[in-house]
């Protein structure tokens, strides 16, 4: 049978009758060696780890360094083992705003927006930072060279830590983002070199050694577009990942390695970006799971997640987003991240909860992964009817759920003939029980008609490959 092209990223066009694909909680993985070089495999799923407290706020952060997670939940902050188990080593004065942390051999300091922290290591010691030259209404943080840096909110200033020691802030040790008239919006360190990001502007400065202010600008890297959310600037695998804006509002997402940006969101992506309510709530993280390298963007007002894949990205020279979601469709939980002890762990933005996010798990702590597909549109030229008499979805068969063993997964088809408007009635097709291998899920007589667009749903917790489909049809000339 012909293959149809089943496999594919997130695009939704401004239009959905140009293009409605949508990819739910699955990922594009690519073999050139193998027969069908593209398919889809199941984004990872939650196992809950651990409850902070018994309070209703999210985690705030997490950061691992050596043999401890470092963990901000509601206005305590808590450091973990190994085996997870928690203590409470210092309190905040806020309960809900964004959390940046750094550290060095010594010390982790952290700011609140509104203080800074400093807990160290040897003594445990927590104390807030009482310098006087410490600023007030710190931003975000990020450390290079021995030297703590933070920068300001509503302000261009930047300012740094005596080497070694983030409680001590010499006087006149500050500089400021002034390429363009800017206020901050993040400031972070990648390969050697500080980025400064300002709202319409963004800034690369290099340590030169200097005696009064150790660091100096690039002035051949200074660009025209700054960050539309704080909180979405997240660093991993030697990237930088922001959501961009400029003087006409939010652009872009950016990925940089301490060079020339590249913008790897999609016109799809952006468009949706653009005509947001709100986006400076966004939150990011970066992670690599089964040798793909992810940045995942959370717009809480805007109730949705979507996934970056760097590695498909790469592999495929096509930008791949996918959408992540909750079973209910609300925005993905996972807010922070941190990869401690061979776990990949993040932080819940809704309650206490710390979860290991991993490929071994096929449901959400129990809640059903909902796992789905809109494909391209199939329609025939000159308007043309397209009669299909079999669709075959290719999948791996012969795999059982874990619970109750012996339950025969299903997928769950629905046809659009109007462009993705609108679906007819969802059809329960088997994926074959355990040991039948060879089973093939089909589903014959579909229909004759002017346009197809298909609507794949999983649910089962079961490990869901599909490498792609095929049908039998006919193109039958219009009566027009």
């Amino acid at each position: 049978m012909p293959t149809f092209n089943l496999i594919g990223p997130s695009y939704i066009e401004q239009s959905i009758n140009i293009d409605a694909q949508k990819t739910v909680n699955m990922y594009i993985i690519y073999d050139k060696s193998s027969p069908k070089q593209i398919s889809f495999a199941p984004f990872p799923g939650l196992k809950k780890e651990i409850e902070l407290n018994s309070t209703k706020n999210g985690v705030r952060s997490l950061y691992a360094y050596l043999n401890n997670l470092y963990s901000v939940c509601g206005d305590s902050v808590y450091s973990l083992d190994s085996l997870l188990n928690k203590t409470k080593i210092g309190k905040l004065d806020t309960d809900q705003s964004l959390i940046s942390v750094s550290n060095n051999t010594t010390q982790l300091f952290l700011v609140d927006g509104n203080a800074g922290y400093v807990y160290t290591f040897s003594t445990g010691e927590f104390v807030k930072v009482t310098d006087q030259y410490f600023p007030s209404d710190p931003l975000m943080i990020a450390y290079l060279d021995g030297f703590f840096a933070v920068c300001v909110r509503n302000s261009n200033i930047w300012y740094l830590s005596a080497q070694g020691d983030a409680t001590t802030w010499p006087q006149g040790s500050n500089a400021l983002l002034e390429s363009r008239p800017d206020t901050f919006m993040g400031i972070a360190t990648i390969n050697q070199r500080v980025i400064l990001f300002g709202h319409i502007s963004c800034e690369i400065w290099y340590n030169a050694g200097n005696a009064d202010f150790p660091f100096s600008r690039n002035n051949n890297l200074i660009f025209e577009y700054g960050c539309a959310a704080s909180g979405s600037i997240a660093k991993g695998f030697g990237q930088l990942f922001w959501m961009a804006a400029d003087q006409n509002g939010v652009s872009s997402v950016m990925m940089t390695d301490g060079g020339t940006p590249n913008k790897i969101s999609t016109e799809a992506i952006e468009v949706k970006l653009r005509n947001a309510v709100k986006v400076d709530d966004a939150i990011g993280f970066s992670f690599k799971e089964a040798g793909h390298v992810f940045y995942l963007l959370t717009l809480p007002t805007e109730n949705i997640t979507f996934l970056y894949d760097l590695t498909a990205s790469s592999d495929l020279q096509m930008q791949c987003w996918y959408n992540v979601e909750m079973l209910d469709g609300n925005y993905y939980i996972a807010k922070s991240h941190a990869y401690f002890f061979g776990k990949h762990l993040v932080g819940s933005s809704i309650s206490p909860t710390i979860y290991e996010l991993s490929n071994k798990h096929y449901t959400n702590d129990g809640e059903a992964i909902k796992r789905e597909r809109i494909s391209t549109h199939l329609v025939a030229a000159d308007d043309n009817y397209i009669s299909i008499s079999k669709l075959q979805i290719s999948t791996q068969s012969g795999v059982c759920n874990p619970n109750p063993m012996g339950d025969e997964p299903n997928i769950f088809l629905s046809i659009s003939n109007d462009l993705g408007h609108t679906y007819g009635r969802e059809n329960k097709i088997k994926m074959g029980k355990i040991g039948q291998y060879k089973y093939k899920a089909m589903i014959y007589n579909i229909g004759t008609n002017y346009s197809y667009t298909f609507k794949i749903k999983h649910y089962d917790p079961t490990p869901l490959f599909i490498t792609g489909a095929s049908i039998e049809y006919m193109v039958n000339k219009s009566d027009n």
